[in-house]
């Protein structure tokens, strides 16, 4: 970043690969930062998934869509400073059919008739090898409607706080789910490193409980 005095007053904005702002300390450039998109096969699938879904919501018929407006308007959501957001119906079946999505279940055209899945109490994890471990959590064995899902925030070395909209889908059990459940991580966790796993119940209509966290250290080897 480099000062200036600028001759025709305050500039901002970008051109090239430069940027020019101002704070208190006066007016300043620096390199212009470009946000990346990796644009991996997951968020492909992802966004392929919400273009089909979108599609799908606009042949529901009349019935189908206001369950779905009725359902929204039950249950509202809860941003990260806990304000409640009203959704609508199309933002509900959009929502839950992306969940069910993602754990490589069939999507649903009408909304959810069964009760919320019954939430975790507790969790914990120990890795038995570098890119495996058991999830020990209760209440066990889950509701015959009910899985375990389970989502990470990559691997750590310092000193950070990630919350869940940054981790990553890690798998889901079955219906029923005893405890422990052994899951594989998308990578190895190398030695002296340790990661955030996140864990809720989630049921075959998409629903699901609020995550709890919980921290693991990287396996280390017998002797």
């Amino acid at each position: 970043m480099a000062k200036f005095q600028p001759i025709l007053g305050n500039i901002s904005g970008s051109v090239g690969a430069n940027t020019w702002a101002h704070n208190r300390g006066g007016p300043f450039i620096r390199r212009r930062s470009v946000p990346t998109n990796p644009n991996t096969p997951r968020q492909q699938i992802a966004r392929a998934s919400l273009s089909t879904l979108a599609k799908r919501w606009s042949n529901l018929v009349p019935d189908d869509r206001e369950g779905w407006a009725a359902w929204a308007a039950l249950h509202p959501r809860t941003d990260s400073l806990g304000n409640t957001i009203n959704i609508t119906g199309s933002q509900a079946f959009l929502g839950l059919n992306q969940r069910l999505l993602t754990n490589n279940m069939d999507p649903v055209d009408q909304a959810p008739v069964l009760l919320e899945p019954v939430a975790l109490n507790l969790i914990s994890t120990e890795a038995t090898a570098p890119d495996e471990f058991e999830l020990t959590f209760s209440t066990s064995p889950t509701s015959a409607t009910d899985m375990v899902e389970v989502w990470w925030n990559q691997i750590l070395t310092g000193d950070r706080n990630p919350v869940f909209s940054q981790a990553r889908w890690v798998g889901i059990t079955g219906t029923a789910a005893t405890t422990p459940a052994t899951f594989t991580l998308p990578a190895s966790m190398p030695l002296g490193t340790y990661t955030w796993i996140w864990a809720r119940t989630v049921n075959t209509e998409g629903q699901a409980s609020p995550p709890l966290r919980t921290y693991m250290t990287a396996f280390v080897p017998g002797p």
